[in-house]
């Protein structure tokens, strides 16, 4: 049955709640859905956060599941709360829906959405419903936290580290959109589809380190917000980012360099953060003894008046940002 036969109240009644009815109950909810708004009870410093995703713009729904739309436009969202060093507590979810879309469709999208909410204990309390030509969501999640990480917080002789590997989503997007490749690696699909925000990451690293970003972006271009922000300089070592050997070896393969996939795809969802060596080695530590996340140290922060810089083979070579540029409508250069 079509959205536009069943109409926007028995839409919210009949598929929306008792999607929303499968996430655990919190305590700390006073209010939730049939009123004007929502009221939570927060015990510590609130975190907030809200991201759009439009069809055609940020997903595909000819290679993605209805399921996989929801799972991972609340990934983006909760990433940004794990690069801040906070733990997800509530969100509000709105969606713009064409009419003639199947019912079970919308269905489906929630599905996805409660799959990560019940992994990381988060419970949507509420949104709107509105018809649109395309498929559009906006997701704003509030969370807490302890000790607040940002990102002007590098400093001169910082060491840079990042978490996971790099890569892999913005190449398993490629791999989607390109034919020639008989190879279509599952694994590198399932990076871009079903990434993992480093929620747990995150709130481990908060305790210690000086500056955090999420890899959203590229990290190109999200290493730059961290440089312009806290007002310093780096130097990234490429042959110390991590990639994984799927993404080596197929797009070497196809004749790319896998390190531009790392520099400019973005969507990894990793986090890039600074601390002096000796704590951001202790801490990675503990990262990778409580998550199995490997760490690893990439770079140097110096003095912003020697710039931002790429080290490979010995040489250095200026650092550009070129990740997406949703005015512009176009991905970094590589990828033209």
């Amino acid at each position: 049955m079509k959205v536009k036969d069943i109409g926007e109240l028995r839409l919210i009644k009949d598929v929306i709640f008792p999607e929303l009815d499968r996430i655990h109950s919190n305590r700390n909810v006073i209010i939730d859905r049939g009123d004007d708004a929502a009221c939570v009870r927060l015990k510590k410093l609130a975190i907030l956060t809200t991201d759009t995703f439009i069809e055609k713009v940020h997903f595909d729904p000819t290679y993605f599941t209805f399921s996989e739309i929801g799972y991972r436009t609340l990934v983006a969202a909760l990433s940004d709360i794990a690069a801040m060093g906070g733990s997800p507590k509530f969100a509000l979810v709105s969606i713009q829906i064409p009419p003639n879309l199947d019912a079970n469709s919308v269905k489906e999208l929630y599905s996805g959405m409660i799959r990560i909410s019940k992994k990381f204990k988060l419970k949507i309390i509420g949104g709107d419903t509105v018809s649109s030509k395309t498929l559009g969501i906006t997701v704003t999640i509030i969370g807490e936290g302890d000790r607040i990480v940002k990102r002007s917080g590098a400093r001169l002789n910082d060491s840079i580290f990042v978490t996971g590997e790099l890569g892999s989503s913005s190449f398993g997007l490629y791999l989607l959109n390109k034919s020639k490749f008989s190879s279509k690696d599952p694994y590198l699909i399932k990076r871009h589809k079903m990434p993992i925000p480093r929620i747990v990451e995150g709130k481990i690293l908060a305790k210690s380190i000086n500056s955090m970003i999420d890899l959203s972006d590229g990290l190109s271009t999200d290493l730059h917000h961290i440089i312009e922000e806290s007002k310093v300089g780096a130097v990234i070592y490429k042959e110390k980012i991590p990639l994984h050997r799927s993404l080596k070896k197929i797009a070497r393969r196809g004749n790319r360099d896998p390190y531009d996939f790392a520099l400019y795809g973005g969507e990894d969802y990793e986090l890039l953060f600074t601390a002096p060596r000796k704590e951001g080695s202790m801490i990675s530590k503990e990262v990778r003894t409580k998550t199995g996340i490997k760490v690893t140290e990439i770079g140097t922060i110096f003095k912003k008046e020697e710039g931002v810089w790429l080290e490979a083979n010995g040489k250095r070579i200026p650092l550009n940002p070129l990740g997406y540029d949703h005015f512009q409508h176009k991905l970094s250069t590589f990828q033209a």
